[in-house]
């Protein structure tokens, strides 16, 4: 992966909450949880994966520190559950229409190994709403997607595919 900056939807100035995911039992350094980074940081352990591998994960080396972060692959899943609102939804929608060079493979064992049927479902949903070429490379009869149906987008129309409300005209909403 290339050392680029996947960050134009940061909001500016101070009074934001910043999200930081970390695996269970992983406690983040007291150097990080002592700094004042003036802005409020919620730090977050989903069991959204049943193994935490390599899969998904980069290294990003900073010359005097590197951090493990979520590849794109890894991190539009990892926002999925936390878009519990049409508008969280709309926006992780938004992120969704930008991952038009994702690694099928990559994709293809996070969604073998995740534990949220809402995640899976919307994902496959928003990925082929846009058509990411991507998205014929992943075999997503190996993908275990549950059983029921699953209201996500209040006021939506329910995809009779993936049993998730989604937008009323089921195309992925302006934002």
């Amino acid at each position: 992966m290339s050392d680029r900056t996947l960050g134009h939807y940061l909001p500016l100035g101070t009074d934001y909450q910043v999200c930081v995911l970390g695996t269970p039992r992983l406690r983040l350094p007291k150097w990080f949880t002592q700094h004042a980074w003036g802005v409020r940081v919620a730090y977050h352990c989903p069991s959204l994966f049943t193994s935490y591998g390599d899969a998904g994960f980069v290294d990003i080396d900073r010359r005097s520190f590197a951090v493990r972060a979520a590849a794109p692959e890894r991190a539009i899943m990892e926002v999925m559950p936390f878009a519990t609102t049409n508008h969280a939804l709309d926006h992780a929608l938004e992120l969704h229409k930008g991952l038009t060079t994702l690694r099928p493979d990559v994709v293809q064992k996070l969604l073998e190994a995740c534990t949220s049927v809402k995640v899976k479902r919307l994902f496959l949903w928003a990925s082929e709403q846009c058509d990411h070429s991507w998205l014929q490379h992943v075999e997503t009869s190996r993908v275990e997607l549950g059983s029921g149906k699953r209201a996500l987008y209040q006021g939506g129309k329910l995809h009779r595919r993936y049993g998730i409300t989604v937008p009323a005209g089921e195309e992925l909403p302006d934002v």
